[in-house]
């Protein structure tokens, strides 16, 4: 007798909250972004339409990279290998991006251009009612685009009434907890742009860390890279 493994939905929801905090869940977005060779990531709240929206200028998905994405924990990437196109070293490898943004919200809208124009929506309560999330299908609209449409991904997503606007505006207001954000990255190619209901704040450009709250700083640790 064979019998086949079931994974409940419910998975998704406790891995989507095991996620720390918002600085945690949009980092790893950020990444995605980072690594798809994006000069500049927006990410805007809208606390009177209750969405947050997070765009990029990055190469955008096709259908095989939707597909990882759609696989959660699944990534193509290799943590710290060199992209010969971008000359950056990747961030992402860990599979997270599609889990961080139920951090937010329950319905999530993705708009992405390579090749051509895609987009799909998923409502993250249809999947926590799942006996088996092998079962859940997503539906991707297609539509041909010329080769001077911009490439890139915009993720839109509904908050949730849990993790309202006010409560994560509150937050991002904060600004240990915004330059956090905004400075994930020393790295001058990419900038990345916070739009919290209409204030604008942008990376610092040439931040010194040595320099940047002293007080809190109890070791510093250099990062070396090497090809095996």
């Amino acid at each position: 007798m064979e019998k086949k493994l079931r994974v409940s939905g419910s998975v998704i929801g406790e891995l989507s909250e095991k996620i720390p905090s918002p600085i945690i869940a949009l980092n790893e977005l950020i990444k995605n972004s980072y690594d798809a060779g994006a000069n500049e990531v927006s990410i805007v709240l809208d606390s009177i339409k209750q969405k947050l929206i997070i765009s990029d200028d990055g190469e955008g998905m096709d259908e095989s990279e939707i597909e990882i994405l759609l696989q959660v924990a699944k990534s193509k990437k290799r943590f710290g290998t060199k992209n010969p196109k971008t000359g950056r070293y990747t961030q992402g490898s860990k599979g997270l991006g599609f889990l961080s943004v139920f951090k937010f919200g329950d319905i999530v809208t993705w708009k992405t251009v390579k090749n051509k124009r895609r987009m799909f929506s998923i409502n993250y309560q249809n999947i926590l009612d799942l006996d088996d999330v092998s079962d859940f299908s997503v539906p991707i609209n297609e539509e041909d685009c010329d080769d001077t449409v911009e490439t890139g991904t915009i993720i839109e997503i509904e908050l949730r009434k849990d993790f309202n606007s006010n409560k994560l505006k509150s937050y991002l207001s904060d600004q240990i907890n915004r330059d956090k954000i905004l400075n994930s990255f020393i790295d001058n190619s990419l900038k990345i742009v916070l739009n919290i209901d209409g204030q604008v704040f942008r990376t610092k450009d040439n931040l010194s860390l040595d320099q940047y709250y002293p007080d809190y700083q109890l070791f510093h640790v250099t990062f070396c890279f090497w090809q095996v």
